[in-house]
């Protein structure tokens, strides 16, 4: 009877979860997978990034020539650029998803108001968090990438800063000591 019982209640619980569609939830692993893949496939993937930035954005620019600065600050314009294209994009792929989302959230709550028992309801709930798990993996994304965007702004002002000083000491020099006026 033991058996039977069992059997009626894992019925039942098919029964309560056969209203539910499987596509209603995003599939997580494969929403992350594409958060790191993306983020592997930037500047994000690198192994040794203060080496990555040190070369980048030399904070040491003494004998530096004005041709090579003006080199490195197209470099660096075109490096913020960059940054701040991958940080639209995210944003839009962000922006594209909000009505999927919306639409899957409205569907689950349905789902589960709809629910005639307590595992349909932990399922819908199930769901929702794996909605949100989604969301929150791609606002973490855009928080990476404006992070790299403020970090490279950042450096590239260090190294400016630098060449600025190098500049300076360039033209003090000597100025504790000044030759003797000449004839």
């Amino acid at each position: 009877q033991q058996i039977q019982t069992v059997a009626q209640q894992v019925q039942n619980q098919v029964k309560e979860l056969a209203h539910i569609s499987p596509n209603i939830a995003p599939d997580v692993n494969v929403a992350v997978g594409q958060v790191k893949a993306q983020l592997n496939a930037s500047v994000y993937g690198a192994s040794e990034v203060s080496g990555q930035l040190a070369a980048q954005f030399p904070t040491d620019l003494a004998g530096m020539t004005a041709e090579k600065y003006h080199a490195l600050q197209t470099q660096w314009t075109q490096q913020y650029r960059e940054a701040l294209v991958e940080n639209r994009q995210l944003e839009n792929r962000v922006v594209q998803n909000m009505s999927q989302t919306n639409t899957q959230i409205e569907q689950i709550v349905q789902a589960s108001n709809a629910a005639p028992g307590e595992t349909t309801a932990v399922q819908a709930h199930n769901d929702l968090m794996a909605v949100l798990s989604r969301e929150l993996s791609e606002l973490n994304t855009l928080k990476l990438a404006r992070s790299r965007a403020k970090a490279d702004r950042l450096a590239r002002q260090q190294s400016e800063n630098g060449y600025g000083q190098a500049q300076r000491d360039k033209v003090r020099a000597g100025w504790d000591n000044p030759p003797k006026p000449t004839t």
